[in-house]
């Protein structure tokens, strides 16, 4: 939810074009790419979904989106977010597909999701159309755009803002309960990925026992 709505967020500042009826094409639905196709189909945009694991593709499909591959939904999208923390996801055969004035942002903490070096590359003349946008031509004459110089789109371009704050507080409040846990339990915990234990959050408080989190269900 907090990824999702600052990605959105973002893409509204940054471009200042309307989402309603726009293609979106998101790689990638883990938590971070899946937050982002909730938040822009529920501002009205249609929303398809590229995503090779068949478990997060079949979610895909049960949450309703069109899935697809992407090069099926090169031509189609008109706006690309990669969520995938792989490298080139998007590269030249994707590039020669894309209509013109197609959107290119990354949501993934590493700048490579986009083949950036090859779109520079590939264009034959690069314009800078505003202070997060750079606009590409293309061989076919077609132009790409891209936000952000292909950086993080909630922490890149002008002010960012990143997470809510209400997300932020909800994280750092988990961090902290997940350390005084690991500080004050009698044995050692395995050094290993481990969900967090409901008693944690339930017999804690956020702030001098005044605000309890219950969790019910």
């Amino acid at each position: 939810h907090a990824v999702g709505q600052g990605n959105v967020e973002s893409l509204m500042r940054m471009t200042n074009l309307m989402i309603n009826g726009r293609r979106f094409v998101v790689v990638g639905y883990g938590w971070c790419g899946r937050g982002m196709a909730q938040y822009l189909r529920s501002f009205g945009g249609r929303v398809s979904i590229v995503e090779v694991d068949p478990i997060k593709n079949l979610e895909a499909i049960m949450d309703g989106f069109r899935v697809d591959s992407m090069h099926n939904l090169a031509s189609w999208g008109q706006f690309f977010c990669t969520a995938t923390s792989r490298p080139s996801v998007i590269s030249i055969n994707e590039f020669n597909m894309m209509p013109n004035g197609a959107i290119l942002a990354n949501s993934g903490h590493f700048p490579d999701e986009i083949n950036v070096e090859a779109l520079k590359q590939l264009s034959v003349k690069i314009v800078k159309i505003g202070q997060d946008l750079e606009e590409f031509e293309l061989p076919n004459g077609r132009k790409l755009i891209l936000v952000a110089g292909g950086q993080m789109i909630e922490l890149a371009g002008t002010e960012p803002k990143g997470n809510s704050i209400e997300a932020m507080d909800l994280g750092f409040m988990l961090q902290a309960l997940s350390l005084e846990l690991i500080s004050t339990k009698g044995k050692p915990i395995a050094s290993a990925t481990s969900l967090i234990s409901f008693s944690v959050l339930g017999r804690n408080s956020c702030s001098g026992g005044s605000n309890n989190l219950t969790v019910t269900g």
